[in-house]
């Protein structure tokens, strides 16, 4: 009888202290991330403007915000504009984006400031945003 009570009781143990470590492990805050904006099909004609086509968004993430999304830019042909903005309190970071080809990476900022980038192309290229914790 005392060994299967100590048999449980060892169990029991065991099972809150990994489940203890799993919930720490789930705590680790991110230094990067990552999200695809593409929303327009290529063949997307210009006369057929959609709300899809427009995604400004505001987030905390890896402790800093984090502001990205696309504009329109209106002329001939139509453009599409993504920006990736990321700002941290207290560590050096950046921000970076892409459409179809064309690349932009702010390079490191010091804590405290707003780490810009922005990018322009076609509006049915495909389109993310990136911040990074350095």
């Amino acid at each position: 009888m005392f060994k299967r009570g100590l048999s449980t009781l060892v169990a029991a143990t065991f099972l809150t202290v990994s489940g203890g470590q799993a919930f720490a492990a789930e705590e680790i805050i991110p230094t990067s991330g990552s999200i695809d904006l593409t929303n327009v099909a290529e063949e997307q004609s210009t006369s057929e403007l959609t709300n899809d086509m427009v995604t400004p968004f505001s987030v905390n993430v890896g402790g800093g915000v984090w502001d990205y999304g696309t504009k329109l830019i209106i002329g001939i042909p139509l453009k599409k504009l993504v920006y990736s903005n990321y700002n941290h309190p207290s560590k050096v970071h950046s921000a970076s984006c892409s459409i179809g080809t064309t690349y932009n990476n702010s390079g490191p900022y010091p804590a405290g400031s707003m780490a810009p980038s922005s990018a322009e192309g076609k509006t049915g290229d495909s389109t993310r945003a990136n911040w990074k914790v350095e």
